[in-house]
């Protein structure tokens, strides 16, 4: 009897924390795997492209060729780790879409830690 309660209370409860911002997002156009690939690749190599032979006069062919991987992999951890971060603070507030502005803020202000920065000067603009 008791285990039967307990089971029913743990339902109820992940009933409730699960939250998908996926369910509740609407897009008029969302855009497809093929259009977010050239979207990065364009990003990526837009500016560096043109930089990029005066690098490697500078450095060297194969230190050219590592630095390159290297900084392809800083960029897509760092993406990764934004977009991940940026789906559990939707989760955390209930909230389908925000803005970078909003990311930071959840993310200095919904942890138990104190914030060692105040999310009025992260998100401070220079306007």
């Amino acid at each position: 009897m008791v285990e039967r309660e307990a089971e029913e209370k743990s339902s109820e409860a992940n009933h409730e924390e699960i939250y998908d911002p996926y369910l509740h997002r609407v897009t008029y156009r969302p855009v497809s795997d093929f259009g977010s690939f050239a979207n990065l690749v364009k990003s990526a190599a837009g500016t560096g492209l043109f930089a990029m032979p005066n690098a490697f006069a500078c450095v060297g062919l194969f230190i050219g060729i590592i630095s390159t991987a290297f900084m392809g992999l800083l960029i897509t951890g760092s993406l990764q780790l934004l977009v991940r971060i940026h789906h559990l603070m939707c989760t955390r507030l209930r909230k389908p879409v925000l803005v970078y502005d909003e990311v930071v803020v959840a993310t200095l202000t919904t942890d138990t830690r104190k914030p060692w920065l105040s999310p009025r000067t992260a998100t401070f603009n220079y306007r």
